[in-house]
């Protein structure tokens, strides 16, 4: 039996996370792997930068999911609205060693939940070629292809859901 299952680790989801120390050390984890993975490396100058209130309630939110019994972070993500209709869902990370594990999975979900809390009808994210996971992740819940929806980005695949 697999006790690392989503289903036998207990979480907690942690909202309005943009300003703590742990979500600063998840992004930075997360733009050290980016810069590994994509071929041309990833520097943040050269993409737009989300600013701590487009990721602040009424505007969006960044959540941390928590292990509760040694309060490791497992995963990050973050929501913004960047039309009364659409947010736009960014910074989804999940710990190296967690997975595999359905927490990219609750990740989503619980990011496209508070998406519709905060008045949205649709969901998009801006990937590259090279998130493998990220792009798998987005097609098994329905995200598909649409034409670019930022220009200030490196990124160069787009997709979206109605929610």
């Amino acid at each position: 039996m697999d006790t690392n299952t989503p289903a036998r680790l207990p979480v907690r989801i942690l909202e309005g996370q943009v300003a703590s120390s742990r979500a600063t050390r998840a992004m930075e984890a997360y733009v050290r792997e980016l810069d590994e993975m994509l071929e041309d490396g990833f520097d943040p100058a050269l993409t737009e930068v989300t600013a701590d209130e487009e990721v602040t309630p009424p505007r969006g939110d960044f959540l941390l999911i928590t292990a509760l019994t040694d309060d490791a972070v497992i995963a990050c993500g973050a929501v913004r609205l960047i039309d009364p209709d659409t947010a736009e869902l960014r910074r989804m990370w999940v710990e190296p060693s967690r997975r595999g594990q359905g927490f990219g999975r609750r990740l989503l979900r619980t990011l496209e939940n508070r998406a519709r809390a905060l008045g949205a009808r649709r969901a998009a994210m801006s990937l590259n070629e090279e998130m493998v996971a990220g792009l798998q992740l987005a097609r098994v819940h329905g995200y598909v292809p649409v034409e670019r929806f930022r220009a200030d980005t490196t990124a160069t695949v787009f997709v979206a859901k109605d929610l």
